[in-house]
């Protein structure tokens, strides 16, 4: 059972790097427009999220290795000093893995708290991943060549960081990283939400401006706010999006 837990759990901090890999790209690009304001805290929050999830994967590692320590010492030494060496080690990771088996046969598993044990995720960490997680990696290819279309990508990527951190046990190595990852995302999301208000204005203004035309003195002002807006305006990242392709 411990075997097949840690084979699940290495499987999905695969899809949590890609889906990391994923949110990069599109704070990257976002931040290509808003470079004249860059966010110096965004490569720092991407580092400390990988690392985390590199130890995590570390040790997730080095459980397997010594698992299969164990089982080999467990055919030739049954009664030797490394076997309860071993033994002790995974003493908790089988009572984790044990706990973890009980509550997710429970009729409300959510009200149940599983052990923190390091290189493990929770069990409704996994689910998400397994799942939802896995739709969401379908949601993110493709080319983005609008804020419309970035407006809708980083909806999905605050979905995602936020379901995932609310599976996430207080105290988790993950949790913190997370945290501050949602509120890069949603930052960026602020700037990408003006850009399509201020496109929206700006047809709007040009439709009442085409009907008032004629009006004495309505095209100077109409066009003193039309310039007001462009120059608010930021147009897509074109070579972000050629990097994409």
């Amino acid at each position: 059972m411990l075997n097949e837990t840690l084979g699940r759990v290495e499987h999905q901090f695969v899809h949590l790097n890609r889906l990391v890999e994923q949110l990069e790209t599109d704070l990257l690009i976002v931040d290509q427009a808003t470079e004249k304001q860059p966010e110096a805290v965004l490569f720092p929050t991407l580092e400390l999220l990988r690392g985390v999830i590199q130890q995590q994967t570390g040790v997730l590692l080095e459980h397997k290795a010594r698992l299969k320590q164990l089982v080999a010492e467990l055919n030739v030494r049954p009664k030797g000093a490394l076997v309860d060496a071993l033994m002790l080690y995974f003493s908790r990771l089988f009572a984790a893995t044990k706990d973890t088996a009980w509550i997710e046969q429970q009729e409300e598993p959510e009200n149940y708290t599983e052990r923190l044990v390091e290189g493990l995720l929770p069990s409704q960490s996994m689910r998400f991943l397994s799942g939802e997680g896995q739709l969401m990696l379908g949601k993110f290819t493709g080319l983005t060549t609008s804020w419309p279309e970035m407006k809708s990508r980083l909806e999905g990527h605050k979905y995602w960081v936020s379901e995932l951190f609310s599976t996430l046990p207080s105290g988790h190595a993950l949790a913190q990283p997370l945290l501050l990852m949602f509120q890069a995302t949603e930052r960026r999301n602020e700037f990408v939400d003006d850009q399509i208000l201020y496109q929206r204005a700006l047809l709007e203004l040009e439709r009442i401006g085409f009907s008032l035309s004629g009006i004495r003195g309505a095209e100077r002002v109409f066009l003193l706010e039309k310039l007001r807006l462009e120059a608010m305006m930021v147009s897509f990242p074109e070579a972000m999006m050629e990097g994409c392709e």
